[in-house]
């Protein structure tokens, strides 16, 4: 038996079957509050990898640490990359 006659096969069940079960607030159509709606993740902030880096960068003393204010100069390779040939 295909999956397509598996469902049609299948009886429907009938209306109001959990009636009484279970109660649907009336605010159930209410938006939900912003910070629910950002745990989507259409909805997400999308943090870009520069912006993380500038955040990491301030967030740390790396003067404390040794490092070399310019630490981070000449760190991106600006090649184009490998050659593909397609």
């Amino acid at each position: 038996m295909s999956k397509t006659e598996e469902i049609t096969s299948q009886k429907m069940r009938p209306a109001g079957l959990c009636e009484g079960e279970f109660i649907v607030n009336d605010d159930f159509y209410d938006p939900l509050p912003e910070e629910i709606l950002q745990g989507f993740e259409s909805r997400k902030k999308v943090n870009r990898f520069w912006d993380s880096l500038q955040t990491f960068r301030q967030s740390q003393d790396f003067k404390a640490c040794n490092f070399d204010e310019d630490i981070f100069t000449n760190l991106r390779d600006k090649s184009t990359g490998r050659i593909v040939d397609l």
